[in-house]
Order: structure tokens, then sequence, then C-alpha cells
């Protein structure tokens, strides 16, 4: 996927709605995929020494609020924005005015805490007024959570922010933006056709993995206790298989630079 997006948002200018908007939710699963995958790397790897971490991602794009996003999307991140800033801001404890100037001002040091880089001030701004708004609308209507339209919502919103999270600077954000939301959904700009058939078919897996995962809430590991040692093999052979056939000279984790 990120063959794609790369080649997409380097020559933004001359790219469509449609070619925009779906390079945007490419990067939106290429960076959950790589985030969580770099996580589950490092929790795999520390409980062969016999370390047990906590678990860091929990199907975030199935979620109803940015609230409930936050609370499934790097845990560990979201935690210590909850306990180190935002509680020690004074959480909601000073009022209501108090709590959204608290909300604002985690998610814009959090977007800081990645780069000095206005984009990324503007990716925390934006979780930040969209968590507010969540909040006044739940006091204000005595709502504890949205209805099955609260998934589209917040998918839309964290698509909006990561654009500002992947363009290099401000005017290409704000660029591509304004493109998307022209509707000139002309004809689909293919490029690779192999690297895009390839995203496409390892995109549409891995959303099936998750959701039956995550509909039948049974961790990876409670999978691995059912199965015999001759199905996971089978599995892992496989596994092995797809990254022999799929692999691409990519670069380093996209979390590396964080």
């Amino acid at each position: 996927m990120g063959i794609y997006v790369d080649s997409v948002y380097g020559n933004y200018e001359i790219h469509n709605s449609s070619t925009l908007l779906v390079a945007t939710v490419f990067y939106a699963f290429q960076i959950y995929f790589d985030f969580s995958g770099y996580s589950d790397i490092a929790i795999g790897s520390a409980k062969l020494f016999g370390f047990n971490f906590n678990r860091n991602f929990n199907f975030p794009y199935f979620s109803r609020t940015l609230s409930e996003f936050w609370r499934r999307w790097h845990m560990s991140l979201s935690f210590w924005l909850r306990d180190y800033l935002y509680i020690s801001l004074g959480g909601n404890r000073k009022g209501i005015i108090i709590t959204y100037r608290n909300l604002l001002l985690t998610m814009l040091i959090g977007g800081l805490w990645h780069g000095s880089s206005w984009n990324f001030v503007i990716w925390g701004g934006i979780h930040g007024l969209f968590l507010s708004l969540e909040k006044y609308t739940f006091s204000a209507f005595k709502i504890k959570t949205f209805n099955a339209f609260g998934y589209i919502y917040t998918f839309i919103v964290v698509l909006i922010a990561w654009i500002f999270f992947r363009a290099p600077d401000f005017h290409s954000a704000s660029t591509i933006l304004t493109k998307i939301f022209s509707f000139n959904y002309g004809i689909l700009f293919i490029g690779n056709i192999n690297a895009f058939v390839n995203a496409l078919l390892l995109l549409s897996l891995g959303i099936l993995i998750d959701l039956k995962i995550f509909r039948s809430g049974t961790s990876l590991e409670e999978y691995g206790v059912r199965y015999s040692a001759i199905k996971l093999s089978m599995i892992m052979a496989v596994i092995i298989l797809m990254l022999c056939l799929f692999y691409s000279t990519a670069e380093n984790f996209i979390y590396f630079q964080f």
C-alpha cells in the first residue's frame, strides 16, 4: 500500500479526487498495519524473554466515536497522554470549559510530540476539537455513544486528520483535502498494476481477518491455544509464503521516525 501512497502523495497536484481518496484510505491502513505490526513484534519478542506487555491496538477502525478510537489506537501512547497530560492539566475536574481546553491542549501537545511540524499540530488539533465536540454532544443530548453511523463519522474524521499526518507540509495537505472535497471523481490512477492489485488483495484479507476476530471477540493468543500444532504450523507456512510472494523493498517502519 505504501508504494501506491508514495506515488500519489508525491504527485498530488496531478491526481483527481478518486485517486487522492483511495491513497488516503490506503495510508490509513498502511499506518495502522505498520504501527500495530511494529507493536506486535515488540510484544512478541518480549514474550520470548519472559516479559508481558499489554496489547497496544484493539481494532481502532471499528470505533463509533473519537473517544473510543483513542481507547483502541496506540493504547500505550493514549494512556500516557491521558495520565501525564490530560489528568495533570486537571482532566474533567474543573468544569466543562476547562475540560475542553485540556482535551485540546493534550492532543495539540500529542501532535507536536510527533515532530516540529504544523501538520502534526493540526492533526492533533483535529482530534482535540472533535473529542471536545463529542463530549459536548454526549452531555447536551444525554447519550453515551453514537449509533452505527458513528463508525462512518469516526473513520472520516480520522482520514481527514491522516492527510495532515502524511503530507509533507501544510500547503500539500490543504491542497489534497480541497481536491478530495471538490468531488472530481474521475478515472482512478492505478500506477503499478501489480502493486495496486497486491495492495487491494492484502487490504481485503487484513480487513476480513480483523472483522472475524473483532466479531468473535477472540484474541490471536486464544486462537493459538485452540489450534493444534499441525494447524498452527500450516497457518505459519501460509503466512511465510505470502510474505515471500508480496515482499516489496519498502522503507523502514513508519514509526521508526518517531
